[in-house]
């Protein structure tokens, strides 16, 4: 009996220690350009800048120093005003900011900017539709650390 309470309190013990998600209490600065260096401060990072994955508004960022109460890490092009999220990627667990990091702009705007879309693509609809669902999204689909545009056409279902 008493090997199963010590197991018991063992486990506990290990869960508690090793299965915490990261808390992020602050960051600094609170706006920046793309590639502004800040600092993220909190608890339960994970040691090794490696093992941190730092989103901003579902965009990855490069971390570049870590230990168990601060991060230092880059902005990334395609930030977006969103909250920051850091993922231990040893237990997955993730920690969210409860401000939104403001990407700043200093580059002019310029009218004369050639944009180059990839050309549409479409996904099969499964005949499910509902004029509740968001008619747009944002998203990582192809896995190439940069947001895709998704939206729902208004007279069919297809996603382009």
């Amino acid at each position: 009996m008493n090997r199963i309470i010590l197991l018991l309190i063992s486990f506990t013990f290990f869960c508690s220690a090793f299965g915490q998600a990261p808390v992020i209490s602050s960051f600094s600065p609170a706006s920046g350009t793309i590639g502004t260096v800040i600092t993220i401060s909190g608890n339960n990072f994970n040691t090794v800048a490696a093992n941190n994955a730092v989103l901003f508004g579902g965009i990855k960022a490069q971390v570049v120093n870590a230990t168990a109460t601060q991060l230092t890490v880059k902005v990334p092009a395609g930030a977006i005003f969103n909250p920051i999220s850091v993922v231990n990627t040893d237990n997955r667990l993730t920690g969210y900011s409860s401000a939104s990091f403001a990407v700043t702009n200093t580059t002019p705007v310029n009218s004369n900017l050639d944009i180059d879309f990839e050309p549409e693509a479409y996904v099969k609809s499964n005949g499910y539709s509902s004029y509740s669902e968001p008619r747009s999204a944002l998203a990582d689909i192809d896995g190439d650390g940069k947001t895709d545009i998704l939206i729902v056409g208004d007279y069919s279902y297809d996603l382009t």
